[in-house]
């Protein structure tokens, strides 16, 4: 019996080995597909398998053979899948894959499983990103309609938010944490693994790795593994033989249980090493090893945000004496020539503080300072258009851009007065 997840991940991925045959071909389309898409996620070691499995399924595809039923539609796009991960994009093969799912999510919604649809979502999620494109609106139409109930229902909600225009990664763990089974059985259990490993891995890309929600799932992952590595052993992953049927013993015991070879494969990629040195972690675990990483990533991503926005004040600054000098060496006045020089000088440095408001915090202070820049760049491009006219349209302009710059002035002096009230105890 198996007895950790490694053992467990061990016996699935033995066990995926044996439908292939000299072809590299695995009994069917979707089952040689899965084999594929699971080499690419296993390490580098793996990848000659991942590519004859593909070069079978082309072979499968160039001859005419795939049917118009979702399993085929689903090995097509799987291919795909496996071919973009292998550097081997054809566009032939995307097409013909996005056109098998448009029809399958043609096809009435009795006549197609639940994970067909799933897998089809997972396999053209990065293949196909443009959610306006072909099958996006047709898988969004097919998920539309109807009821799902058990593991269907949550195998829809990542469907649909796969499908959706723009992907909500905080609703799509709401809903699974809610829709997924709590206690799944033996064979159910392999798919509820891959479903919560592929939304796992969907999700972390958008959320921060301490979400409550991202973390129940992570946690849940993890104890249906250690569950399974008890109750599956290597009996399990081997086909039922007749000697195991005994005609005169029917209620003697349970019947034994057999993973077929798709949810062997299914499981095999739900388990599938995520870093060569720890292929199976917990929570606690991936946060210990890859959270230094992390951290030192935001603090050099901080850094590089620092740096934009002290280049962009340096670059305002040049700016604006760069448009001065043309002006004075085009023989403009020298009021003019500095007037355009401080609007642009001025413009330029309100974005660098509207950056900077994202970058450093201090959102009060610097929305002031940011009101100040912008009020200063249109008083000084007001007061220089209005020197270059024949006849100003302001007899005090300078009286008008003083008042202005007094207000937001004393606008300043106030931010800072209230910042400091509230920071004292």
């Amino acid at each position: 019996m198996s007895a950790s997840p490694e053992a467990l991940h061990l016996l699935a991925h033995r066990a995926t080995s044996r439908p292939r045959d000299d072809n590299d071909w695995w009994g069917s389309p979707v089952e040689t597909a899965l084999a594929a898409v699971s080499a690419t996620r296993h390490p580098p070691a793996h990848r000659e398998q991942a590519e004859r499995a593909l070069d079978a399924l082309e072979r499968w595809w160039r001859a005419g053979a795939p049917r118009a039923v979702s399993a085929d539609a689903v090995a097509l796009a799987l291919a795909a899948r496996a071919a973009a991960a292998l550097a081997r994009r054809d566009a032939s093969l995307t097409a013909a894959a996005v056109a098998a799912v448009v029809h399958m999510a043609d096809r009435a919604p009795e006549v197609v499983p639940e994970l067909h649809v799933a897998m089809a979502c997972w396999a053209l999620d990065d293949v196909v990103p443009d959610r306006d494109q072909a099958p996006w609106p047709a898988l969004r139409a097919r998920l539309s309609v109807g009821n799902a109930y058990g593991l269907d229902q949550a195998l829809r909600a990542y469907s649909q938010a796969i499908a959706a225009r723009g992907f909500d990664a905080g609703q799509l763990v709401q809903r699974l944490v809610t829709q997924v089974p709590t206690s799944p059985g033996p064979t159910d259990a392999a798919v509820v693994l891959w479903l919560m490993e592929i939304a796992i891995d969907r999700c972390a890309r958008a959320l921060q790795d301490d979400e409550p929600g991202l973390r129940a799932l992570i946690e849940w992952r993890a104890n249906i593994t250690g569950r399974l590595a008890l109750e599956l052993g290597d009996a399990a992953f081997s086909p039922p033989s007749s000697d195991d049927f005994d005609p005169e013993d029917l209620g003697a015991g349970a019947t034994p249980l057999h993973l077929s070879s798709m949810e062997a494969l299914l499981l095999d990629i739900a388990l599938a090493p995520t870093h060569p040195e720890a292929p199976w972690l917990t929570y606690p675990e991936a946060k210990e090893l890859l959270g230094e990483e992390a951290r030192q990533a935001t603090l050099q991503a901080q850094r590089a945000r620092r740096h934009t926005v002290w280049a962009v004040i340096a670059i305002a600054l040049l700016a604006g004496a760069a448009t001065g000098s043309a002006l004075a060496l085009a023989h403009a006045r020298d009021r003019i020539a500095i007037g355009w020089g401080l609007t642009v000088a001025l413009a330029l440095l309100t974005a660098a503080l509207g950056l900077a408001r994202r970058v450093f915090g201090a959102a009060a202070l610097l929305d002031a300072l940011g009101v100040a820049a912008a009020t200063a760049a249109l008083a000084a491009a007001v007061g220089t258009a209005n020197q270059m006219l024949a006849r100003p349209l302001f007899s005090d302009a300078a009286g008008l851009i003083g008042g202005a710059l007094l207000a937001v002035l004393a606008t300043i002096i106030w931010t800072v007065i209230t910042a400091r009230s509230r920071r004292a105890p």
